[in-house]
């Protein structure tokens, strides 16, 4: 049984239309009907009919559905922007000979790429980092030698993006937002191609339209043409991918494009509780560049929304485990209870909690053992060198870390010793002299505890100097700062660098164990990030850490920034269907924190009821 308003969506007709649809609204209903509509009622051909959405999960889902309404298998396109695009540039001849890489080939062209300009790539987060920026170049269609890289200066970043293009090409390859790219020069400057394509899907269906992009949505308007049937649904308030290349302002402007398309608001919530319903509305009105909205409460179970302060983030993490053993004993399955955090580097202490207490769970992606963080590789490697026997790997580690100009090639063996290292520097006494500093600096460590090991070599040695150079900036070098913390947690109560090497392999390899024994079937307790909870929906929710710095984060510099950390924290609350759980942490580090400013905007909820 359909609302008014998701029927006078189903039966659009022709011509442009904008359907804001809300958390809970019903939104999938309403395209996988309109498909129907379509067919059964319009008469389309469904070969001229395109639906487009951005996971491929969310493709098939409608895909299912949609074919459950009819009975029967139908060729309409259901798929992703990259999916439909692909499709397309494949028919193509001149494409038809490009195969799209994995993330695997892709890793590898960055390697050759940065190795070619001199450009350092030693961890994860420096290779992460160069494949978001390219990302974003192609997403936004910047010019590389002009983009303002967290890493590299504009001429190191246009000879990258340069060597990265070129050796894509020669391997014939093409990366995720090629597809875009290419579709979209492909489409502008060969009409006769665009117009087999537009006879080919005469109407489109955009999900998620809040995150499209520029390129992604002067495609979809290339292809709508000449008739414009654009049926578009989307949310502005759940606008979370500005990092990605995402515009909410295309969606705010729609009507600047189409100005006689028609707009439809699905302002029913059936999903969520009254008291979560009214809790979010009342953050969310604190934006000022949105569609203002009147969401109306069609789910008539009791909720609640609690706010709960803890000490630190290891009495959040033990009150949160207590919390979900005791909702599962009321009644609450596992699977359908969430936690939340901005970041997976928040959800280290809950894991060991979870896994010490015998809760199952299931981990979205990110499954990054936090005992496998470089800076903890680098200081177990100086904790090795103690021996008589060195190994070549743990000498590469940290050889210049902070940098003592030694040449890779002066360790010609996989086990060597430091007199046969100093040898090959005989003919250059200075450089003798920084080995033997290294060491005794190695052999004393032997003599501390784990403690004073750890700040040995932090501050002695100049590894916290190394890593205040390293960083691209001063969050990334904070973030690191957690991993130290992890480490001296560790190293409490270790008599010796053995030690705590012993307890460090013993962590490591049981998370390694933890995380392999984990399935993707979503069995447990689920842990997002607040990015990868979109779309999804459960009994209970709990958000972790919701301090200033933290939720909004400390880059938060401008309105627009900010605006998108709300949505942010507003997406994460409206996964809740009846009892929601804001945590924050008094203090941090031995630092005092304040619980987020969006705790006290959304209070006029509850003073109002």
């Amino acid at each position: 049984m359909l609302s008014p308003s998701q029927q006078m969506a189903v039966s659009h007709t022709t011509g442009p239309c904008l359907t804001l649809a809300g958390p809970g609204s019903g939104k999938t209903t309403v395209l996988t009907q309109r498909v129907s509509h379509l067919i059964t009622t319009e008469k389309v051909t469904p070969e001229q009919i395109l639906v487009i959405t951005f996971t491929k999960a969310a493709a098939m889902e409608m895909q299912e559905r949609f074919e459950q309404q009819m009975g029967h298998a139908c060729p309409v396109a259901f798929g992703t922007f990259h999916s439909i695009f692909y499709q397309m540039l494949r028919q193509e001849h001149r494409f038809a000979s490009y195969r799209l890489m994995d993330a695997k080939s892709q890793r590898q062209i960055i390697k050759e790429a940065a190795y070619q300009c001199r450009i350092p790539i030693e961890d994860d987060d420096t290779q992460n980092l160069l494949e978001r920026e390219i990302s974003f170049i192609k997403n936004t269609m910047a010019d590389p030698a002009a983009f303002s890289s967290d890493l590299l200066t504009s001429q190191q970043m246009g000879q990258f993006f340069a060597h990265y293009e070129a050796r894509k090409e020669a391997y014939r390859l093409l990366d995720f937002d090629d597809l875009l790219l290419r579709t979209f020069h492909m489409f502008s400057q060969e009409p006769e191609l665009l117009r087999k394509w537009q006879a080919r899907f005469r109407f489109l269906l955009i999900d998620e339209v809040q995150d499209m992009n520029s390129i992604q949505f002067s495609v979809v308007r290339m292809l709508a043409q000449p008739e414009n049937n654009l049926f578009v649904v989307g949310d502005d308030d759940q606008s979370i991918y500005g990092f990605r290349g995402s515009d909410p302002s295309l969606m705010l402007q729609f009507d600047r494009y189409y100005p006689n398309a028609r707009q439809i608001r699905l302002e029913e919530n059936y999903r969520s509780a009254a008291q979560i319903v009214c809790h979010a509305n009342c953050l969310i009105a604190h934006n000022a560049r949105r569609f203002q909205k009147n969401v109306q409460i069609c789910n008539p179970q009791e909720g609640a929304v609690l706010c709960l302060s803890c000490e630190d983030e290891s009495k959040e993490a033990r009150q949160v485990a207590q919390l979900l053993l005791a909702k599962h004993r009321e009644g609450i399955e596992w699977e359908q209870m969430a936690v939340l955090f901005r970041n997976h580097v928040q959800s280290r202490l809950l894991v060991e909690e979870l896994q010490q207490k015998q809760v199952p769970f299931y981990c979205k992606g990110g499954k990054k053992n936090p005992y496998r963080h470089f800076v903890m590789e680098d200081v177990m490697a100086y904790l090795r060198l103690s021996s008589n026997v060195l190994h070549r790997r743990d000498l590469f580690r940290i050889m210049n870390r902070p940098n003592r100009y030694l040449q890779r090639a002066s360790i010609q063996r996989e086990w060597t010793t430091f007199a046969a290292w100093k040898r090959y520097y005989e003919k250059q006494p200075w450089m003798v002299e920084r080995l033997e500093q290294l060491e005794r600096d190695v052999d004393f460590l032997q003599t501390l505890p784990g403690v004073a090991a750890l700040t040995y070599i932090r501050k002695k040695m100049g590894y916290d100097s190394f890593l205040r150079e390293y960083a691209t900036n001063e969050q990334q070098y904070l973030q690191w700062q957690k991993t130290w913390e992890l480490l001296m947690e560790l190293a409490r109560g270790c008599v010796s660098p053995r030690q705590l090497l012993e307890r460090w392999e013993q962590k490591r390899d049981e998370i390694d164990k933890l995380y392999a024994s984990q399935t993707d079937d979503k069995q447990g307790v689920g842990l997002y990030t607040l990015h990868g909870c979109k779309g999804l929906e459960f009994e209970l929710v709990v958000i972790l850490d919701c301090n200033e710095g933290i939720l909004p984060s400390k880059k938060v510099v401008s309105a627009d920034a900010l605006e998108e950390e709300r949505r942010l924290f507003y997406v994460g609350m409206t996964r809740a269907k009846r009892q929601l759980y804001l945590c924050d942490v008094r203090y941090s580090d031995g630092q005092q924190l304040r619980p987020s400013r969006f705790l006290t905007e959304m209070q006029r909820a509850s003073d109002d009821s």
